[in-house]
């Protein structure tokens, strides 16, 4: 089952579909990736804060602890944990150092509550999220 079938709450397959699941993800990570790479600071943070706005306030909350704590720059560091606010450091975070945000919302995340994110991962929840934006 694809990342934004389980989002978007389509119906669950056998877990013996789960090798083409992992593909399926690896490829929306991968198209984000790529967009963050060829669109524009104002771009990335339009998608971001379409993407942010639909997370729930614990993810939000979670996010923001993320990009403070990643923060190496006082621009980068996000004021609240409002989607705009997020989507701004994220954005700028990405101009000024390529592959921050992966970085910051990719593997290795620690502290983060089970549960609370679509995915396994912070990254592929937000880039299913981003990518419809996107396109």
């Amino acid at each position: 089952m694809a990342l934004t079938d389980r989002v978007f709450g389509a119906k669950r397959k056998p877990p013996s579909s789960r090798s083409s699941e992992s593909r399926s993800d690896g490829l929306i990570v991968d198209r984000y990736q790529r967009m963050l790479l060829t669109a524009d600071t104002g771009a990335i943070e339009r998608v971001h804060v379409e993407a942010f706005e639909r997370l729930t306030p614990e993810q939000l909350r979670v996010l923001f602890e993320r990009f403070t704590n990643g923060a190496t720059d006082d621009d980068e560091k996000p004021t609240d944990p409002r989607p705009a606010s997020l989507a701004r450091s994220a954005a700028h975070s990405e101009r000024r150092r390529p592959g921050a945000i992966a970085r910051t919302l990719g593997p290795g995340a620690t502290g983060i509550p089970v549960g609370i994110w679509a995915t396994s991962s912070i990254l592929e929840t937000v880039a299913a999220f981003a990518l419809p934006s996107a396109l």
